[in-house]
């Protein structure tokens, strides 16, 4: 999952050509990893009627070219797109 490192105001950023690289995250249930907290999980209206699920406040998205789990081919691009890193729990 990726955020937008730009202001949002509670928004999605990306639409048109940004979308097909960065489709919006959006399920109908989330499951949360270990380490995070369900609080911190919420969902926007895009301007399609859309559900996107927000971390933090800020909308999720993917990475068009990451097609296995672990791929962060998104990390850096444009200097915006950063991946969010889940902390390792301890032992």
């Amino acid at each position: 999952m990726f955020k937008v490192d730009k202001p949002n105001n509670g928004t999605s950023a990306c639409y048109g050509n940004c979308a097909i690289n960065w489709p919006a995250f959006s399920t109908s249930k989330v499951t949360v990893p270990p380490g995070l907290s369900a609080s911190s999980f919420g969902t926007i209206t895009r301007k399609d009627g859309s559900m996107q699920v927000t971390y933090n406040g800020l909308p999720l998205y993917y990475f068009h070219k990451d097609l296995q789990a672990g791929n962060t081919f998104g990390q850096g691009v444009g200097t915006v797109w950063f991946a969010y890193t889940v902390p390792t729990p301890h032992p």
